[in-house]
């Protein structure tokens, strides 16, 4: 077992639950949904196991003492278990989004600061090799590809954030669709992430094409999200997790 999921409607013995928690999450993470939140939900706890659902404040700081990661919901609780399963631990909490959908990465970007995380702000060096190897790109964070995006150009961008010691986590927007984009930026994502230098996670979204080379990237323990929002959420927790925040 490499990640733990709880629900949780009540706890009877709250002192011995919190050292338990407390002691297991140091070896692998605890990710808790508490059941019962509001008082409608709380009566049909009763209804269901006959157990009291106490308040979900006190339960969250139970969680936040023991280093539990809640979540808000299922969807949350395995996307988040994903991440935590797939990746390494993370230096901080200084994202880099890398996309050639323009949008895709200014949702990223929101989502990114909402959760509160960073920006990463990449080094003097990275930003002179991106003018030199990709002079259309014209920002660097999100570094924009542009609609015209090649595989080879992902590689580059890759390459300079996994070596900017700026840069903790690359969130990194894949959209199959364009036409310079081969297949074979899966076995570019999978190099990279081999190098095991920094937690990366693919956002792709699309029909049956995508969804095959979706699959292949997360059997090569690459989590893959269809919506930058997601992805956003599980990178939090994962920074939580390792970092307490």
């Amino acid at each position: 077992t490499k990640v733990i999921c709880l629900y949780v409607e009540g706890v009877k013995d709250g002192g011995k639950f919190l050292r338990v928690a407390r002691a297991v999450s140091k070896k692998k993470p605890i990710i808790a949904i508490k059941g019962g939140k509001t008082a409608e939900g709380a009566k049909a706890t009763m209804s269901h196991t006959g157990a009291l659902a106490g308040a979900a404040e006190v339960y969250s700081g139970i969680f936040r003492q023991a280093g539990v990661i809640e979540v808000s919901s299922l969807e949350e609780m395995f996307e988040t278990a994903k991440m935590l399963e797939k990746c390494t631990c993370p230096r901080g909490g200084r994202v880099l989004v890398i996309t050639n959908g323009g949008g895709y990465g200014i949702l990223s970007t929101d989502a990114i600061i909402s959760s509160g995380l960073q920006m990463a702000q990449l080094g003097k060096e990275s930003v002179s090799q991106l003018k030199q190897l990709l002079p259309r790109v014209q920002s660097h964070n999100p570094i924009d590809l542009l609609g015209d995006a090649t595989t080879e150009s992902y590689r580059t961008a890759l390459q300079v954030a996994l070596n900017d010691k700026n840069v903790d986590v690359v969130l990194l927007i894949v959209l199959y669709q364009t036409p310079l984009v081969t297949t074979d930026v899966v076995d570019v994502l999978i190099e990279a992430n081999d190098l095991k230098k920094k937690p990366i996670a693919v956002v792709s979204a699309g029909g049956e094409f995508t969804e095959v080379l979706k699959k292949n990237v997360e059997a090569n323990n690459i989590p893959t999200y269809t919506f930058p929002e997601n992805a956003v959420k599980a990178i939090r927790n994962l920074v939580r997790y390792y970092w307490k925040k």
